[in-house]
C-alpha cells in the first residue's frame, strides 16, 4: 500500500473469545451475557393444527441450560410481528389461523465457558 514503514500495522492474533477466534471479552458480542440465540427458519403447514410440542436433545455440561421459545402466525409476513412464548413443558397451543411457527433457543452457560451442544430438535404438530 505505499505506507508500510509510516506507522506500525497491528494484527491480532486469534484468540479465545466469544466465537473462539476473536480477540474479545468472553460473552455474546452485543451485550456480554453468557448467551447465544439461535432462531429457526420459518417452518409452515397447510391444514389446521391445535397444537404442537418441541423436544431439543442437548448436551448441558456444568449447569448450562436451554430455553426455548416460540412465535406463531397467520403466515410468515405475520411473524414479525408475533411476540415470543416461553415453552417450559415442551408443549404449546396454535390457533385455528395459525399456518407459520419458528422457535428461539437461548444457550446459557453459567460461566461463559461451557455451553449446551444441540443434537437435535424435534417439532410436531397436532
Amino acid at each position: 500500500d505505499g505506507n508500510r514503514f509510516v506507522s506500525p500495522k497491528v494484527q491480532y492474533l486469534p484468540a479465545n473469545g466469544p466465537h473462539y477466534m476473536w480477540v474479545q471479552d468472553i460473552g455474546n458480542i452485543a451485550n456480554r451475557q453468557h448467551e447465544e440465540i439461535f432462531t429457526s427458519r420459518i417452518l409452515t403447514w397447510e391444514s389446521f393444527q391445535h397444537s404442537g410440542q418441541i423436544k431439543v436433545e442437548a448436551t448441558t455440561p456444568f449447569e448450562s441450560r436451554v430455553s426455548i421459545q416460540i412465535r406463531s402466525a397467520a403466515d410468515a409476513t405475520s411473524l414479525n410481528s408475533a411476540g415470543w412464548r416461553n415453552v417450559t413443558t415442551g408443549s404449546f397451543n396454535l390457533s385455528a389461523a395459525d399456518r407459520a411457527l419458528q422457535y428461539r433457543l437461548t444457550l446459557k452457560s453459567m460461566n461463559g465457558d461451557a455451553y449446551p451442544i444441540v443434537q437435535k430438535v424435534n417439532v410436531s404438530l397436532q
